[in-house]
């Protein structure tokens, strides 16, 4: 992972600038080719083999809220059925014989906090790809490829840290080791949001650096955390648990940060435009678009002021959304340190109920 961080960028933005965004959903088909075959060549199977029936009952999710808004009805509308769906689905996951997810995993504190660091690791520094190249082009004027070589110290960050993951697993228990990721990440989240006003890319590099070496510490440590957690004919199931996890935490933050995003970028294009209203028409839908895509060359004609107006104020939308991804990897940090002493307290009862 670490390597394909430091080269994705790279290959994305070469692809963009010359070839079209759309190609790049074209360079999967060869790689996931690749990948099957070496999974159907290295990977050995494993099968539960007290396994039921397959329960086909299932799930829905939450995109949509930068156009529809958060107090639209179509949001909550989406949300009242997530919430009504999720209910029914641990409804059917709880008298199921064969459950597709055994929920009595969650009262396990080490499982629940492992299964909550994925979901903070992943939402909180995963979702740093997304924003960051757009950023760049955005803030410092960069085209797709040269974003993409920007990109390199949070990749060299992301290639660096499993070697000192490593190293700390031998000295540091397992759920302090997460504890101590995840905080890295917040802090890191938190520093890029501060410098991202400043237009300084050395400042902007040190959060990307710190925001890496957290992600890429937990990237290998949050997957074991989960599988250690059950016995060997139920990893596919686990397996199953980390990789939902991560997806939805990165397709749920992608919302959230990006409706974050987007509301303070253009509250800060509208503070810019103030009563004129030749500027707040150009500061309409299609031109908040442009913007948040990094894409501002397609915007029109546009002066120098307003490019100008456009880089302060994407600049304040990412600062918003990566202060509120801090906050919520530190938020993490401490629920996750929390179930580890839980968890601690409940080992030292069961040691002590042993020896009476």
């Amino acid at each position: 992972m670490g390597v394909s961080t430091t080269i994705a960028p790279l290959i994305g933005g070469v692809i963009t600038q010359w070839l079209g965004w759309r190609w790049i959903f074209l360079l999967n088909l060869p790689i996931c080719v690749l990948l099957a075959w070496c999974a159907g060549r290295g990977i050995r199977e494993s099968r539960n083999p007290h396994a039921g029936a397959i329960d086909w009952l299932g799930i829905w999710a939450l995109i949509g809220t930068q156009a529809d808004g958060w107090t639209g009805w179509r949001s909550e509308a989406r949300l009242a059925a997530c919430v009504v769906l999720f209910a029914i689905f641990v409804r059917v996951q709880t008298v199921h014989q064969h459950p597709m997810i055994d929920l009595a995993l969650f009262r396990q504190p080490r499982f629940a906090a492992a299964v909550l660091a994925m979901f903070g690791y992943a939402a909180c520094a995963q979702v740093m790809m997304t924003f960051l190249p757009l950023y760049l082009q955005n803030a410092f004027g960069l085209p797709a490829v040269r974003a993409g070589i920007g990109m390199l110290p949070f990749a060299m960050a992301m290639v660096i840290g499993p070697h000192i993951g490593a190293k700390l697993s031998k000295r540091v228990p397992g759920m302090t080791l997460l504890t101590l990721g995840l905080a890295t990440i917040g802090a890191g989240n938190l520093l890029t949001a501060w410098f991202a006003g400043m237009a300084s890319y050395p400042l902007i590099g040190i959060g990307m650096i710190v925001t890496g070496l957290g992600a890429d510490v937990l990237n290998g440590d949050t997957q074991k955390a989960i599988m250690a957690c059950v016995p060997p004919h139920r990893t596919g199931m686990a397996s199953g648990i980390s990789t939902t996890t991560r997806f939805t935490a990165i397709v749920t933050s992608v919302g959230v940060l990006g409706a974050v995003l987007a509301t303070r970028t253009q509250h800060a294009l509208d503070a810019h435009a103030g009563a004129s209203a030749e500027l707040r028409r150009t500061f309409d839908a299609t031109f908040l678009s442009r913007v948040l895509a990094g894409d501002l060359a397609h915007a029109g004609a546009v002066s120098d002021a307003i490019a100008q107006f456009a880089r302060i104020s994407f600049a304040s939308g990412f600062s918003a959304a990566l202060a509120v991804a801090g906050v919520c990897a530190l938020c993490v940090a401490m629920a996750v340190w929390v179930l580890a002493g839980r968890r601690s307290e409940e080992a030292a009862r069961g040691e002590a109920a042993a020896v009476n």
